[in-house]
């Protein structure tokens, strides 16, 4: 049975593929774009050039090599991550810019206007929009296709978060607790044997492997709530509401409701977006019984290579850094933890997309370009060389919340009108959260009216 629905995936796959073409040709034939006239006849003759900024351009010569077969040259440029959206923005509004580049999911709101997308032809072509929702999942669905059934892009990989545990601090302790006169009970050797797969658990092992003497931490159990020595905080405070069920924004989106009360999935009232803040902070706070962090301690990726922190909830990509700089490290790449009888369990990622600059004289051809990166087996062989997660169905399989390819599936997102603005103001609400002696609440109330100012 689950043959033939990968097969039956498999095949809608390749459709799909195919309508891209389609599209692109028809696109070509009618003169619906601003790439009308840049004399390309056929998908198989002329230049196209892609800017990546994601470390992955070896992963693309499978694809030079076959498209040189086709008299398509593919040129790969690689840019450096720290300047690549202003070198991007700047190169287009000069009319100049590669033919394809990598749109990162977060950036669609603000820089869709240097896309030449895939028009919708409702006429024709209806279907595109609909295989498209049935070949990702719905989070890529939400950020990729526009109001009018636009599509500004394909991603080809994910980069989840990811929880990395240190499985030599947790050895350590498992052998300390083993040879104590009363030896270790059955449930503690399990939990030190795999990843916590519930935030309780989470909690239970940070304190169980945090060594401190005061305020003072000499190993960290996890690296959690602080704004300034955490790779993506906000993010990780994001997945943490979201996890919990908030309700981010009103349905017209133009006020923020993450600060207001809302039903439980037992029908009891709660403040869930207040609650996944006290549950952040609460590993930055002194007086908690959990507290494993602050922000004097140096930055978390850092202390995770050095051997001195447990756990580390951070990108999948940083993995490659992590190898890096210290080889020797024994570490597990794990299932985020879920939050105890979860009704909807979900993770968090990222995605790079494949886009077209408008500027381009060859648009048509990139787009076919895309749609050959896009096929089956040279995505197989791109994901393969990468060493990037997946993102389609039909890649990601079955796996359930329990797997990272699970959790790929059940993303969630939330709508940022200005990234930039939105995540300053929810990390500045995390450092009032750690320093104020305010109330929560208020912290959170704060931060909601400066977000429905932004939305407006």
């Amino acid at each position: 049975m689950l043959e033939n629905k990968k097969l039956l995936i498999g095949i809608g796959a390749g459709i799909f593929i195919l309508i891209i073409v389609l599209v692109i040709v028809f696109t070509r034939k009618t003169g619906t774009n601003n790439n009308q006239n840049n004399g390309i006849t056929d998908l198989g003759a002329g230049t196209v050039t892609l800017w990546t900024p994601i470390g992955d351009e070896a992963a693309y010569a499978p694809f030079i090599e076959r498209l040189q077969d086709q008299d398509v040259v593919l040129n790969i440029v690689a840019k450096n991550p720290a300047t690549y959206e202003d070198d991007l923005v700047n190169a287009i509004a000069a009319g100049q810019g590669p033919d394809i580049f990598l749109l990162k999911d977060d950036w669609v709101v603000k820089r869709y206007g240097m896309i030449y997308p895939i028009p919708y032809q409702k006429s024709r072509y209806s279907d595109t929009v609909k295989d498209f929702k049935n070949l990702y999942p719905s989070v890529v669905a939400q950020q990729m296709i526009g109001a009018k059934g636009d599509i500004f892009g394909y991603p080809i990989s994910s980069d989840p978060l990811v929880l990395y545990t240190n499985r030599t601090i947790f050895d350590n302790l498992r052998m300390q607790l083993q040879s104590r006169e009363e030896g270790i009970d059955e449930a503690t050797d399990a939990l030190m044997r795999r990843s916590p797969t519930t935030w309780d658990e989470f909690k239970t092992v940070s304190k169980m492997l945090t060594i401190k003497n005061g305020t003072l931490v000499s190993q960290a159990g996890a690296a959690l709530g602080t704004d300034n020595n955490i790779e993506s905080a906000q993010d990780i405070l994001y997945l943490l509401m979201l996890q919990n069920g908030t309700q981010f924004a009103s349905s017209d989106g133009k006020s923020a409701t993450f600060q207001l009360q809302q039903k439980a999935q037992s029908g009891a009232d709660w403040y869930p977006g207040t609650s996944a803040l006290d549950f952040y902070t609460s590993f930055a706070s002194p007086a908690s019984d959990v507290y494993s962090w602050n922000e004097s301690m140096p930055n978390a990726t850092e202390y995770f290579i050095q051997g001195k922190l447990a756990m580390m909830v951070d990108y999948a990509s940083r993995e490659n850094y992590i190898k890096q700089m210290n080889p020797n490290l024994e570490y597990g790449v794990d299932p985020l933890p879920q939050v105890r009888q979860s009704l909807i369990p979900n993770g968090f990622m990222h995605y790079w997309a494949f886009s077209v600059n408008k500027n381009s004289k060859v648009g048509n051809l990139a787009w076919g370009v895309i749609s050959v990166l896009m096929g089956e087996n040279d995505r197989s062989k791109y994901l393969t060389a990468s060493g990037r997660y997946p993102i389609m169905r039909d890649d990601l399989g079955s796996g359930g919340a329990g797997t990272i390819e699970g959790q790929i599936t059940r993303a969630k997102t939330i709508y940022k009108p200005d990234l930039d603005k939105y995540n300053t103001i929810m990390l500045k609400m995390i450092n009032d959260a750690t320093h104020s002696k305010q109330p929560l609440q208020s912290s959170i109330e704060a931060a909601a009216r400066d977000i429905t100012a932004l939305l407006k």
